[in-house]
């Protein structure tokens, strides 16, 4: 799975993006993309 170029994002994306940022902070979160990203590539070999 490809990750989307943030230049592509819906709407609804950023709101999605910041709600998570909101609840979780900021550093929290980028740890939840980067075990999104790595459970991604696992999940398309």
């Amino acid at each position: 799975m490809d990750e989307v170029p943030q230049n592509e994002w819906r709407s609804k994306d950023f709101s999605s993006f910041e709600l998570a940022k909101t609840s979780f902070g900021e550093a929290a979160t980028q740890i939840l993309h980067e075990q999104f990203k790595r459970q991604s590539l696992r999940s398309s070999l």
